[in-house]
């Protein structure tokens, strides 16, 4: 934003076009064929040469960031088919209706460029290392030493729990406030309560991330453990 506040580039369009004559922006949008022409200058600038980029165009990037979203976890498959424009028959209608779709996962998108760019993400590392990865962002191995702490050890707590003597905690009294700050750890099934201050921080103190989903309608509450850090705060 502070570059397009520099050169006086406003949010519509979003991608002006640019003329070569006056060195400077356009009022009108840039087309796909400007675009492609331009990405491919910049990847000979990066060293590629002409027979590389033969068949590269807009479209890559379309198959680049599609492919970076599943790898990493960050886009539903529902998501990835409305972001590339491939949706089914029966959610044409709900998805046109709605007039607008792509700007939440655009900022999404936008985290994962984040994620990209701050090396916490790394969509080339082969399979193994990216779920090594992912499994230690949960457990706590990345930037604490290998340090594990309390609410990390929530899946090891919960399993240690002696149900027959010890209930799960009970959803009856949850208010109904907290239903929409709920979230599913994708590895332990382990239900999370968002904060009020900071909804990128659950009451126990832990931090969401991305491998944390909303609940599905069809849940079962009383099926799904709840953080006991998280849930006993609640009172």
């Amino acid at each position: 934003m502070e570059l397009r506040d520099r050169y006086g580039i406003g949010l519509d369009p979003s991608l002006p076009a640019f003329s070569e004559i006056r060195k400077d922006w356009l009022e009108r949008r840039m087309t796909t064929g400007e675009a492609a022409l331009y990405l491919k200058e910049f990847l000979m600038a990066s060293g590629f040469n002409s027979d590389q980029l033969e068949h590269i165009g807009c479209h890559s990037m379309k198959t680049t960031f599609l492919s970076w979203a599943a790898k990493g976890d960050y886009l539903s498959v529902p998501d990835r088919l409305v972001m590339g424009h491939h949706m089914s028959r029966e959610n044409q209608s709900a998805v046109a209706y709605a007039r607008d779709e792509l700007t939440r996962i655009m900022v999404t998108v936008h985290q994962m460029l984040h994620d990209v760019k701050a090396h916490a993400f790394k969509p080339d590392a082969n399979r193994a290392e990216r779920l090594f990865r992912a499994i230690a962002n949960e457990v706590g191995e990345e930037g604490d030493g290998g340090a594990i702490s309390d609410s990390d050890a929530e899946v090891d707590e919960v399993e240690l729990v002696k149900f027959p003597k010890q209930e799960r905690p009970s959803w009856d009294d949850l208010p109904l406030e907290y239903l929409s700050r709920l979230r599913i750890h994708s590895f332990s099934g382990v239900v999370h309560i968002l904060g009020e201050s900071d909804p990128r921080v659950f009451r126990c103190g832990r931090t969401s991330s991305k491998n944390f989903q909303n609940l599905s309608a069809a849940s079962n509450f009383c099926d799904l453990p709840i953080c006991l850090q998280c849930r006993p705060s609640v009172h």
